[in-house]
């Protein structure tokens, strides 16, 4: 609410039709497009010196705004461009003209001895009439912090609370320090004599989660003795920030909730701006141009709203600049080595004048994303050089010694026909796969030196989880598991690939915009050109997947069907894998596979004879037109059908069939 000097309605009238007025706001349609009063600034208008992050700005203050604005410059003079969120709002200005904005970015703004935690629209910088514009909903945003603000335009004045605050000519500075934030007690702590703690502290009016804070010492006039360590802190979702404070004396001390007992500054990244603020508008068209939507079975409007989702959490793929995610769980990757090992030495094998440049440039990536780091490891193990399609090199790292001497894990990795199964429960699906997902697990520290690996450029170790190592994949399935007892609705995993499954388009979107935030949350990143959203018809393991029913995918069955005429115990065993993977799709398979399934058995000498042959080929046969197993529902009745073989004593099939809508479905 602004207070003009003079008014002479009570304020408690004031605030009642404000209140009034806000509810009745409340139930019309909220509108895209804003207004602007300002434009180009106007030297009769209110220039008040704030802080932004701590950085002293003159902004304008303006109640004939309905929102708040910062130029483009001034998001790269604060190192704000990885915060920058996209918006499709656009205002008009006194003209009458369209203001667009190129995104918005969350700050804390201080006035006086107020801060607020509030959201500013980014423009260009020709179309800002100050280097900040402070509206009306900054003004709301004081309200509920239980601020008025009063202007006395005759002694040039602004009331923030109880705090005078002297304004400003558009061309005066007025402020040059850096301003510090007051970091108070959250809870009342007990600290023992000679004993350092760590302990909650909030920061008045500013709750931003995941913004990192640099907690110091100040100057108190208290009678307690105490000293408070710098320490680098990350707000959490409480408003919360850690505090290391000492208590140096033989006494304890009390220390009251609401106490001032550190002041906190923004901490910024000493670095130059990586990009310009509408690379993340130009980031979000980029994943939307590789996802395909065509093939998606959403409705319009349902599409449009997908959209709209992957515009706002785009950070949950891979962008422009093409970094991988960095998983935020507790899985580590640990290497556990047998006892009395030799610890394994190799050197690096000899690369063409072309293959060492193309080395050096993909090591120079690696360590340029943090994948790797120099060692000096006794552990060295050679690399290879596998070129892609593109031209490019993929490096992998021949750890076959390595796993020989690291201890065996136990993992159990999910039944395919259970994870299948429980797929095909749904009616929506949206498939993704995680990029280079192994990559993104961290390495026990102490386990770094065990991946070295060696070059004609030095020894390297991994800081995140290579592949080709023993238990990596167990590992990654561990770290999955995390991510999936974290969502709320039906999420399959196998190793990076990933489905939401859902029973309609609406509950579908809504899984898909907690599955997007939970991607973020623990830092993964999903790859767009391979995303299929909003599917009723998926590929997956081997099954094609539709409608509550399962059956094999014609790309696997095609290879079975070409397979050649075994010639060696091997080439059956291998057969058999093959074929017994789809054989709950066999009608009597166990019955069918039985002069096959004989032949590897020991004592048995190898002969194809006329027998096998036949089997060979009625496997192949049932394979091209195998049924469609429909997924059954636990509250309805089951039929078994068996049969025995007359050719041995262990041949027993069975079939488990279920009535569904008047037909008896396998």
């Amino acid at each position: 609410m602004v207070v003009w000097r003079g008014m002479r309605k009570d304020i408690r009238e004031v605030m009642r039709d404000c209140k009034k007025c806000k509810s009745q706001k409340l139930n019309r349609k909220m509108h895209s497009v804003s207004s602007i009063m300002t434009i180009g600034g106007r030297t009769h208008l209110p220039f008040a010196p704030i802080h932004l992050d701590g950085v002293p700005i003159v902004a304008l203050l303006d109640s004939g705004a309905s929102v708040s604005l910062i130029p483009e410059r001034v998001v790269n003079k604060l190192n704000l461009q990885d915060k920058v969120k996209p918006t499709y709002c656009s205002a008009k200005v006194a003209n009458g003209s369209e203001l667009k904005f190129l995104g918005q970015v969350s700050v804390i703004v201080s006035i006086g001895k107020t801060n607020v935690s509030h959201e500013l629209l980014i423009t260009k910088n020709e179309g800002a009439p100050a280097a900040c514009l402070l509206g009306i909903d900054f003004v709301n945003a004081l309200n509920k912090k239980g601020q008025l603000l009063t202007f006395n335009m005759m002694e040039k004045m602004v009331k923030v609370g109880k705090t005078n605050v002297k304004l400003l000519e558009p061309h005066q500075y007025g402020h040059h320090k850096a301003m510090t934030i007051s970091v108070m007690c959250a809870n009342d702590e007990v600290i023992p004599p000679r004993c350092q703690a760590i302990i909650a502290g909030e920061l008045p009016g500013v709750n931003m989660e995941n913004r990192e804070f640099i907690i110091s010492d100040t100057d108190r006039v208290t009678e307690d003795i105490y000293s408070v360590s710098s320490t680098l802190s990350t707000m959490d979702s409480e408003g919360k920030v850690v505090v290391k404070i000492t208590n140096p004396s033989n006494a304890e001390m009390v220390l009251r909730k609401g106490t001032r007992i550190a002041e906190a500054e923004v901490w910024k990244e000493n670095r130059e701006p990586r990009r310009k603020v509408y690379t993340v508008c130009a980031n979000a068209e980029s994943v939307l141009s590789k996802i395909d939507l065509e093939k998606s079975a959403l409705s319009e409007d349902g599409k449009r709203r997908v959209k709209t989702l992957i515009t706002k959490f785009q950070d949950a793929f891979v962008g422009m600049d093409g970094r991988i995610g960095r998983f935020k769980g507790t899985t580590t990757h640990y290497i556990e080595l047998n006892d009395n090992h030799r610890i394994p030495q190799s050197r690096p094998y000899r690369l063409s004048p072309e293959q060492r440049q193309k080395l050096e440039k993909e090591i120079k990536f690696m360590k340029e994303n943090g994948l790797i780091e120099e060692s000096t490891s006794p552990y060295t193990s050679p690399l290879l050089m596998i070129p892609k399609a593109n031209g490019d090199i993929r490096i992998v790292i021949d750890y076959r010694r390595l796993n020989l001497i690291t201890r065996s894990r136990t993992y159990i990795m999910p039944n395919t026909l259970d994870i299948t199964e429980e797929a095909s429960r749904g009616k929506i699906f949206s498939v993704f796969d995680i990029a280079q997902g192994f990559h993104t697990i961290r390495m026990h520290e102490a386990h770094k030196e065990r991946t070295a690996f060696c070059s004609h450029m030095g020894v390297f170790q991994y800081r995140y989880m290579p592949m080709g190592l023993k238990g990596a994949p167990d590992t990654f399935q561990r770290a999955m598991s995390e991510v999936e007892k974290q969502f709320s609705g039906t999420m399959i995993l196998y190793v990076d690939d990933l489905i939401v499954v859902s029973k309609t388009e609406e509950q579908h979107i809504r899984d898909l915009e907690e599955f997007f935030k939970l991607m973020i949350k623990m830092g993964l990143k999903l790859k767009a050109e391979k995303s299929q959203i909003g599917r009723t018809r998926i590929s997956f393991l081997g099954f094609i997947i539709e409608n509550n029913t399962i059956q094999p995918n014609g790309e696997k069955t095609e290879a079975i069907r070409k397979f050649p005429t075994p010639r060696t115990l091997t080439e059956v065993k291998s057969f058999l894998g093959m074929a017994g993977y789809f054989r709950r799709f066999i009608k009597n398979y166990a019955i069918m596979a039985k002069p096959l399934t004989t032949l590897p058995q020991k004592d048995v000498e190898f002969k194809w004879e006329e027998k096998e042959e036949k089997a060979f080929e009625e496997i192949k046969n049932a394979l091209m037109s195998p049924p469609v197993l429909t997924t059954p529902r636990m509250d309805g009745d089951f039929e078994m059908h068996t049969d025995a073989s007359k050719v041995g004593p262990y041949a027993l099939t069975e079939i488990l069939l279920q009535e569904q809508e008047g037909d008896l479905n396998p």
